[in-house]
């Protein structure tokens, strides 16, 4: 920790289709911050599909955000922002779910776009790895939506969100356990429709890596780790792509059980680690991907960052 006074307490909330997340972080500069406090809670908002938040899931969420209004105020966070993505984004009872939070919590809930999510998620992913001299392809697996940009340095040059999020496709596609040959194609043939688009626009671009930033990626690390004893390091971590596309075949004949047994697997993410690995399979064959890196940091450390300089700026201004 810097021997300095400290500068600006900033907090964030990462409200997830399948996980609430709070980060809150005491910066001196942009590279010197110490993490005061983390807190993640499985509240599955899209268990019942991400068209309503369901009673259970409801109260799960209201809870957290709770808890959440606790941590900020008891680590005095003056700036924070509480992020809602691609659950809150469809979910028709969205204004219910915001109104009862602010109520309970007195938190006022943020629902943003899949392109200012994207932009969270690139200025995350900067800050965990080098890539000043490289277009990259981020790609962040989220519950109810995937995230896709293109990027290179500073500059995004596309983004698009789509509706590929594990538990949107889980609950669709994977119905049998271990998923069946025809469910595999079924998934296989939604994700390059949905990703046509996408496909053409990456062709213009000399894309020669795949940074992945999301749960389904850290789990990849774990379980190369579990089965390798390579160390994990912080923030960021580049996987074995042979390994990586194994795993995902091997992932695909195991039933939920033997996925839970799977060394380094979270026992949290393995209903939904199929389907994650077969959306990255897909789109590193079909760009003939090279590199994969997985990123500690996405949309949360994209939003802490934006806050710590929104304060810097406002002290200096003298607001």
């Amino acid at each position: 920790m810097p021997h300095k006074k400290p500068h600006k307490r900033v907090g964030v909330a990462d409200l997830g289709t399948n996980t609430f997340h709070l980060v809150v972080r005491e910066f001196w500069n942009e590279k010197e911050w110490v993490t005061l406090a983390k807190d993640r809670q499985f509240v599955h908002l899209g268990e019942t599909g991400v068209g309503e938040i369901g009673p259970a899931a409801f109260d799960r969420g209201i809870h957290a955000l709770k808890d959440f209004a606790y941590a900020l105020k008891s680590f005095r966070a003056r700036d924070y922002k509480i992020i809602g993505t691609a659950a809150l984004r469809r979910a028709k009872n969205r204004d219910e779910f915001v109104k009862a939070a602010k109520e309970a919590s007195g938190l006022d809930i943020e629902i943003i776009s899949g392109d200012k999510e994207g932009s969270y998620i690139y200025q995350g992913v900067r800050q965990s790895l080098d890539i000043e001299n490289r277009c990259v392809l981020v790609m962040d697996i989220g519950g109810g939506s995937v995230e896709f940009i293109i990027g290179r340095g500073r500059d995004i040059l596309w983004v698009e969100s789509l509706p590929l999020g594990s538990s949107l496709t889980y609950n669709r596609f994977h119905r049998s356990e271990p998923i069946s040959p025809k469910e595999q194609q079924e998934y296989r043939n939604y994700i390059n429709q949905q990703l046509a688009g996408f496909y053409k626009e990456a062709a213009g671009h000399q894309i020669d890596c795949l940074i992945g930033a999301s749960g389904s990626y850290d789990t990849l690390v774990e379980i190369e780790c579990g089965q390798a004893q390579r160390p994990v390091r912080y923030p960021s971590n580049q996987l074995d792509l042979q390994k990586l596309l194994h795993q995902t075949k091997s992932l695909a004949s195991m039933n939920l059980e033997e996925r839970m047994e799977v060394p380094g697997m979270s026992q949290k993410r393995a209903a939904l680690m199929v389907v994650a690995t077969i959306l990255i399979e897909e789109v590193i064959h079909k760009l003939d991907i090279k590199e994969v890196y997985q990123s500690e940091f996405a949309l949360k450390e994209g939003v802490l960052l934006q806050l710590y300089k929104k304060a810097f700026s406002r002290d200096l201004q003298g607001k």
